[in-house]
C-alpha cells in the first residue's frame, strides 16, 4: 500500500474517472496506514482522542486537495493552484 502511495497520480485526460477513482483509492490507502500507525503508537484514551481528530482535519485536508485537484480544469486559478500545492507539501 505505502508503494502505491509513493507512485505519481496519472495525467491521463482523457480517462478521468480512472484518474478519480485512483486518487480516491490513494487517499483511502493513506487514511488505512495512518489510522494504523495511531493505532500502534497511541495507547491511552486521551491520546487516542487527539489523535482521531488529528486524522479528521488530515482527511479534510485530503479531500480539500482532491476537490481542487479534480476542479483545476473548470477553474482555472493561479491562486487554487499554489494552495493545493501548499496543501499537499502539509500533507507529505
Amino acid at each position: 500500500m505505502q508503494n502505491l502511495l509513493q507512485q505519481a497520480p496519472a495525467s491521463d485526460r482523457q480517462n478521468t474517472m480512472q484518474s478519480y477513482l485512483r486518487l480516491t483509492l490513494r487517499n483511502l490507502v493513506a487514511g488505512m496506514i495512518e489510522l494504523e500507525s495511531l493505532l500502534i503508537h497511541d495507547g491511552d484514551r486521551s491520546g487516542a482522542d487527539e489523535a482521531l481528530e488529528k486524522q479528521e482535519l488530515l482527511n479534510a485536508l485530503r479531500k480539500t486537495v482532491a476537490v481542487l485537484h479534480k476542479t483545476r480544469e473548470h477553474f482555472k486559478s493561479k491562486e487554487l493552484g499554489e494552495l493545493r500545492v501548499e496543501l499537499e507539501a502539509v500533507l507529505k
